[in-house]
């Protein structure tokens, strides 16, 4: 994770240690450990659904809700 720029060098508190803590580079893991998370630049998801071009099922449409095969013959026998 990232600080955000324009936290560097910023006081901050901390509910744990119940103190003012100066942010610097380098300590992020220090700071995720103490709660800090409102000091991260919020990162992206790395996929990200596009609806325009989803795929729509091109099945026949002889199936029940359960998505099962309604044809009567089937491909194992008993």
């Amino acid at each position: 994770m990232k600080i955000k720029v324009e936290k560097i060098g910023s006081k901050s508190w901390s509910k744990m240690m119940s103190r003012w803590i100066i942010i610097e580079e380098g300590k992020e893991d220090l700071y995720l450990s103490l709660g800090l998370i409102d000091i991260f630049e919020k990162e992206k998801p790395k996929l990200i659904k596009d609806v325009k071009n989803t795929k729509k099922l091109n099945d026949i449409i002889d199936s029940d809700s359960d998505r099962t095969d309604d044809s009567e013959s089937s491909p194992l026998s008993v």
